[in-house]
């Protein structure tokens, strides 16, 4: 006999009829278990999978309510990573509730599930009416204030503040959330004096962290570093495992030019939850930039530990794991080097990369055969790459053995070109200026970053101007002409895109315009799956795509 799933107090009772569930656990048997579960609850539309690739694959082909994944998936991807994957690349939906199930009690692992901001978190073993009782209350919430969410996620920030206002005149009991959602609906606008009078108001009354992290930001945003200090400061002491609170502090702490307190802070939130790769990664950039290689050292050897089989395993914290050990330990940058060999082993720019770090090691420890060599082998694969160009961060390190060899102008050329390419990203932006500094060229590579970066705001100023006034063949040209010097620059691949498809809109699909479309949208979603605005353009494209 089915049941209807009650709330928590045991009324108002929540049909699962309609609501379509992904089962993720390596277990047959738990599988089994769950699934009999949710049918007794009245659930009918019930998938399942073993492991962490087949739960994506079903993700991205059907659209579900309620994914339930076991934090211990077997040898791949665990539970975490998933989560972590299907976030990053947009597959996990608005609509979607992510609710993580484990044995696991080991406090690190749970602070590490907990901050990847699952819906909810359900500790093994519960009972059927605790699970349905659960389920039914996320589900009453999204009923509630899912489409604001959803709003925000999009980017619709007018629309969300709408649905908020509309929502509480209708009496909606999530009174909290809605403030949440408005004050940070008005942050994302820019709106600052109502975002903040939300979170003061709040973190006055109940000191909720989340209104302590908003008003945190609110001081950030005007510049005011010790004011956001103070409020992250005060949030942290009120929520100790709210880790967001330690990240946002240590920005506001490196903003103010304390990096050492900033990197204390990133130690703090790494005592409590180790096995964030991006607190380790964030930290081990302050460290680098503040000199501390034994620390930065740590950290990325850290973030390469961890990042064995998650979205966020890259070939940048080798190379920098490698630039802090060869500071003070060359055979262990080297060492780091054969690993991103062995481990990129398919991916040229990876070895490119490897072969530049190497050359910096050879030559620092006056090994002249070794670094010529290096240097060889990374010019070479270089060679190769040519036609297909290489990411911002291969171009600096490329830039900075060049400049060490004397070859200045071909550095500066490098350099032009990683600018160029981000020349809003004020990380890549630090490490360019780095390497100037390093060459004694700090006032020359400030120049030369302006110059850059004025002319690719007036280049894409430009379009824009023509897309406006209807001259959109022209404004394709001038984009495509971009294109071909900066092609990974996220600003023009995004007004290339929309103009195209605009056109096409106008003027009927044709093949090649649609190509060229798909090629900067995957550019973008290369570098940014998950943002709002890339998010919409994919689904211009496939409208027009549609079209016929």
């Amino acid at each position: 006999m089915r049941h209807m799933a009650m709330n928590e107090s045991g009324d108002t009772p929540r049909d699962f009829k309609n609501v379509r569930f992904l089962i993720v656990d390596e277990s047959a048997a738990t599988r089994r278990l769950l699934e009999s579960m949710l049918a007794e609850s009245g659930a009918e539309r019930i998938d399942q999978a073993a492991f962490a690739a087949e739960a994506i694959r079903m993700m991205e082909q059907t659209g579900y309510d309620v994914v339930l994944c076991d934090y211990r998936l077997g040898a791949g991807r665990d539970g975490q990573q998933l989560l972590e994957e299907v976030r990053y690349r947009g597959i996990l939906k608005a609509h979607t509730l992510f609710v993580m199930v484990t044995a696991e009690n080991a406090a690190q692992k749970v602070m590490g599930v907990l901050e990847c901001h699952p819906d909810d978190y359900l500790a093994l073993p519960f009972t059927r009416q605790k699970l349905a009782a659960r389920l039914g209350r996320l589900l009453r919430r999204r009923d509630e204030i899912g489409a604001i969410e959803e709003a925000l996620e999009g980017q619709r920030y007018e629309e969300a503040l709408a649905l908020c206002e509309e929502r509480m005149a209708a009496g909606c009991a999530e009174v909290l959330e809605l403030l949440r959602l408005e004050a940070d609906a008005f942050l994302a606008l820019g709106r600052l004096p109502q975002a903040e009078a939300i979170y003061a108001r709040v973190f006055d009354r109940r000191k909720a962290a989340w209104a302590g992290l908003g008003l945190g930001q609110v001081c950030y945003s005007r510049q005011d570093y010790a004011g956001a200090a103070a409020v992250f400061g005060q949030t942290r002491a009120a929520h100790p495992r709210q880790l967001e609170a330690y990240d946002w502090l240590a920005r506001a702490q490196a903003s103010l030019g304390d990096v050492a307190a900033a990197c204390q802070t990133l130690a703090d939130a790494l005592d409590v939850s180790p096995r964030s790769i991006r607190r380790q990664m964030a930290l081990g950039e302050l460290a680098l930039r503040d000199g501390d290689y034994r620390l930065a050292a740590r950290a990325f050897g850290a973030a390469v530990a961890l990042g064995g089989r998650s979205i966020y395993r890259t070939a940048s914290n080798y190379i920098k794991q490698a630039r802090a050990l060869m500071q003070f330990d060359t055979g262990g940058a080297l060492r780091v080097l054969r690993d991103l060999r062995r481990d990129f082993n398919t991916d040229p720019e990876a070895r490119l990369r490897a072969a530049v770090a190497e050359y910096m090691v050879h030559r620092l420890v006056g090994q002249e055969s070794g670094a010529q060599a290096s240097y060889e082998e990374a010019m070479k694969i270089y060679g190769g790459l040519m036609a297909g160009g290489i990411s911002p961060e291969a171009m600096v390190e490329l830039a900075r053995m060049l400049l060490a060899r004397g070859e200045r102008a071909a550095a500066v050329e490098q350099m032009r070109k990683a600018v160029g390419n981000r020349h809003e990203d004020e990380a890549l932006l630090q490490e360019v200026r780095a390497v100037f500094r390093e060459a004694d060229m700090e006032q020359e590579g400030e120049g030369i970053i302006t110059q850059v970066q004025d002319g690719v705001v007036r280049l894409n100023n430009d379009g824009v101007h023509l897309a406006e006034e209807g001259r959109l063949d022209d404004a394709i040209e001038l984009f495509r002409e971009a294109l071909r010097d900066l092609p990974v620059n996220r600003t023009i691949n995004m007004n290339m895109a929309k103009v195209l498809l605009l056109r096409m809109k106008r003027d009927g699909r044709d093949p090649q315009s649609l190509e060229q479309a798909h090629e900067c949208l995957e550019r973008l979603r290369r570098q940014d799956p998950a943002s709002g605005a890339v998010q919409r353009l994919a689904a211009l494209y496939h409208e027009v795509a549609a079209g016929g």
